[in-house]
């Protein structure tokens, strides 16, 4: 994978992370019909997010985790860190990049730092806005 990769890699996160970030507190406004039609782009993490915290909370029911003996609390429990582990895997590729090309002088840093910080922020903006309100709920 070429240095290149890694940059156009990066700035599209970036582009999405952004646009995710500014449209999160406007989901609630432009419908079309039931479809909230802002929240189409957050359908890329929503998904394996979702199918991960599925899989998180058969597992502790099946394990028979002791605070978590029914499915609510369980999947309330587990929604957050599917959604790390969401976010986790294309930081991981960009990480990748960043240590491989940290000696070269053409690589740029700024778009994997401003990367991490947009990740962060997006995160933190899903999990306050949506885990535990009970207005619209995506996730």
């Amino acid at each position: 994978m070429a240095t290149g990769f890694f940059d156009k890699y990066n700035k599209v996160l970036c582009i999405y992370f952004g646009l995710g970030i500014l449209t999160l507190p406007f989901l609630n406004s432009l419908w079309y019909g039931d479809l909230p039609l802002l929240a189409i782009l957050h359908l890329p993490v929503l998904i394996p997010a979702k199918f991960i915290r599925r899989q998180m909370t058969l597992m502790a029911l099946k394990l028979k985790i002791k605070p978590l003996f029914s499915f609510s609390p369980a999947w309330r429990f587990f929604g957050p860190y599917a959604l790390l582990i969401v976010l986790l895997i294309p930081l991981a590729i960009s990480a990748l990049g960043f240590i491989k090309n940290r000696k070269n002088t053409k690589y740029s840093n700024k778009y994997f730092y401003l990367l991490l910080l947009l990740s962060i922020i997006y995160f933190l903006c899903f999990i306050f806005e949506f885990c535990n309100s009970s207005g619209l709920t995506l996730y």
